[in-house]
């Protein structure tokens, strides 16, 4: 359901009476657009800015031992 509903934040679709979100393979499409981007940038224009975005080790880490909040 996520995806068709863009802008709309988790509280908001919970005030609609929303009680589970489905992103689908929504958020598999949002992380590859960024290595479609970066693909096309090495081979139309030989450059590497990409690598100025790119996420942290350390920054995944976090994420990964990050304990979820209670509900």
């Amino acid at each position: 359901m996520a995806p068709f509903v863009v802008g709309a934040s988790v509280p908001q679709l919970a005030d609609l009476g929303v009680t589970r979100v489905s992103t689908g393979g929504a958020l598999n499409w949002a992380a590859v657009n960024p290595l479609i981007t970066a693909g096309k940038e090495m081979l139309e224009q030989g450059s590497f800015n990409w690598l100025t975005v790119m996420a942290k080790g350390t920054q995944v880490q976090a994420l990964l031992k990050k304990k979820p909040d209670a509900p």
